[in-house]
């Protein structure tokens, strides 16, 4: 059976170890708590209907889901027993605190690497400890989420972007997500850089023990048809869906931040009906801010 979905994401919540005041890694939005949340049993009775639309399920985002760990334990066994791919994105902070059999059981945990959680040498060398002891003490590969900004392509940087993707490589990392900061102004044109992306991509392409370099799916649409009036539709609601913690799913995740959805869910198998519901099209992304 075909699937609908080649991710869905659950975004558990929005609370974060990393500093209070700080901003979310990838919008303008400040962490914070709601009370609005769904409680472990029923995110983990999705799993049963959520193999029914993906092969793949990503916790994290917008919040540190290791806050969570009792659930992160729970719904990656639970998916494991179901045979669906579970990862994590994480910022680290917690990855050496929590027992060992909290994140046993995922397919694959994603560090975040970027500009709010490494600004010292002692955060470097943090970020490779993390990557050497998932290496050691997990069977899950070891991804890193680098979020891009515009220091990364000034000439005169010391650390451009590419003397960090292989770094990141060298680190033990099995494969580097690049993301595109929505909501953030990155001060460049990006589209300058397709070369060095199709270096990087033919570079660590994940064969003959290589890493895997890939890019998320609005930096793909910037280097193929640029910032406006794109030709073919992106992503939205077709690849990869979202779910909030309070049981709200949306085609982007950042529809949650102008309360915008595609469905409410009252219990678990209203997830159902995310088989037959139309969308919009969209040919720009409305949160892009060149």
């Amino acid at each position: 059976m075909i699937k609908k979905y080649k991710v869905i994401a659950l975004h558990l919540g929005n609370l974060c170890n990393k500093n209070p005041r700080c901003k979310m890694y990838y919008t303008n939005e400040k962490c914070k708590d709601t009370d609005t949340h769904k409680d472990m049993r029923w995110f983990c009775n999705l799993i049963p209907y959520l193999k029914k639309l993906t092969e793949q399920v990503a916790i994290g985002s917008y919040g540190e889901p290791l806050l969570y760990p009792e659930f992160v334990k729970t719904f990656s066994i639970s998916c494991r027993l179901n045979n669906l791919i579970c990862n994590m994105t994480t910022n680290g902070l917690l990855i050496q605190e929590v027992d060992k059999t909290i994140i046993e059981n995922l397919d694959m945990i994603s560090l975040s690497f970027n500009s709010e959680l490494i600004k010292t040498s002692k955060d470097v060398s943090f970020f490779h400890r993390n990557v050497k002891y998932l290496k050691n003490n997990t069977l899950a590969k070891v991804g890193c989420n680098l979020l891009i900004n515009k220091e990364m392509f000034n000439s005169s940087s010391n650390n451009s972007f590419k003397e960090i993707v292989d770094y990141l490589f060298k680190s033990g990392v099995d494969n580097v997500y690049a993301l595109y900061p929505k909501n953030y102004s990155l001060g460049i044109d990006l589209t300058k850089y397709k070369a060095l992306y199709l270096y990087l991509t033919m570079k660590y392409d994940g064969k003959n023990g290589k890493g895997l370099f890939v890019v998320d799916d609005l930096t793909k649409e910037i280097l193929e048809q640029g910032y406006t009036k794109w030709i073919k539709p992106c992503h939205y609601s077709d690849g990869i869906i979202s779910i909030s913690p309070s049981g709200e799913v949306s085609g982007c995740s950042l529809d949650f931040l102008d309360n915008k959805k595609l469905l409410k869910l009252d219990n678990p198998k209203d997830i159902l009906k995310m088989k037959t519901i139309k969308t919009k099209l969209r040919y720009k992304c409305p949160y892009l801010i060149k």
